[in-house]
């Protein structure tokens, strides 16, 4: 199930990439860094193991994925528009509670 909030993320977003270097990092400042972190529905919207009715049993709400950290931490967007990454077997993580505040803690 597609919602506006989600449609909003991947109209404005799906195609950019966040990535800075060791040196970059240094040079702007930033001792928190997610790691780099594509929007891309092409590359992780696509293909989920689990279908849309099991992934709103796991997160209690529609999710749809629109990215991903460092190429393997799924990132979907909820209706209630909280970020989740998928943490593998540990379940998920709640990575911010719109997209601006997880934007916000990617780099602090």
């Amino acid at each position: 199930m597609f919602f506006d909030y989600a449609y909003e993320i991947i109209n404005n977003l799906d195609g950019i990439a966040f990535k800075f270097s060791n040196d970059e990092r240094i040079t702007y400042g930033i001792k928190h860094y997610y790691g780099d972190i594509e929007f891309s529905v092409e590359n992780y919207g696509h293909g989920l193991l689990l279908s849309q009715e099991s992934l709103k049993t796991e997160y209690l709400e529609n999710i749809i994925p629109f990215g991903a950290i460092c190429g393997q931490t799924i990132l979907m967007v909820g209706e209630s528009k909280k970020i989740y990454a998928d943490i593998g077997k540990q379940g998920y993580e709640i990575v911010g509670t719109d997209i601006e505040d997880f934007l916000n803690r990617c780099t602090q």
